[in-house]
């Protein structure tokens, strides 16, 4: 008796996962956005910033987490789907809200990030950071600038491996 119980709370602890997954799988694939990447379409897309902005460079990766999305009349909006934006992002700290456009893909199953965005001119600036995130990007800034004063390859290593930033890498 005991096995069959286990067992059954086993099989429901997995059914629950399995719908669980299924469920949040088509919530990071919204058909439209699904067409949209198919047709190589244009999409204007609101996110947040996830990361520092690494690079100014035109070749600079910024993960955002995409929350309104629009393609051509259609839109949807209070998503939360990751994504990476290939293009200039304007540096105004993780928490800020972005617009950019540009065509859209998919990444490949299991992938953290549900699609990558290639800008098409620049993004902007929205919003700048909520309060409370704006005070731990400016603490980021303190340190890095502190690491920099550190004698020897430390200076340029320990933000990497601290806060990730890698830019003096």
């Amino acid at each position: 008796k005991g096995v069959l119980a286990m067992l059954a709370v086993l099989a429901t602890v997995v059914a629950a996962l399995l719908t669980s997954a299924a469920l949040h799988t088509s919530a990071r694939s919204p058909a439209l956005l699904v067409d949209a990447a198919q047709a190589d379409r244009f999409v204007i897309v609101t996110a947040v910033l996830d990361a520092e902005v690494q690079s100014k460079e035109r070749s600079s990766r910024t993960p955002i987490t995409i929350t309104d999305v629009a393609v051509g009349r259609s839109t949807l909006n209070n998503l939360a789907i990751p994504a990476i934006v290939f293009g200039t992002v304007p540096a105004d700290g993780i928490g800020a809200r972005v617009t950019v456009s540009g065509t859209i893909s998919p990444t490949t199953a299991g992938d953290r990030t549900a699609y990558l965005i290639f800008a098409r001119g620049s993004a902007r600036i929205l919003e700048a950071p909520p309060w409370f995130l704006g005070w731990s990007n400016e603490l980021r800034t303190q340190f890095r600038a502190a690491a920099a004063e550190l004698p020897g390859d430390g200076g340029a290593l320990l933000p990497g491996l601290s806060i990730g930033d890698t830019r003096a890498v």
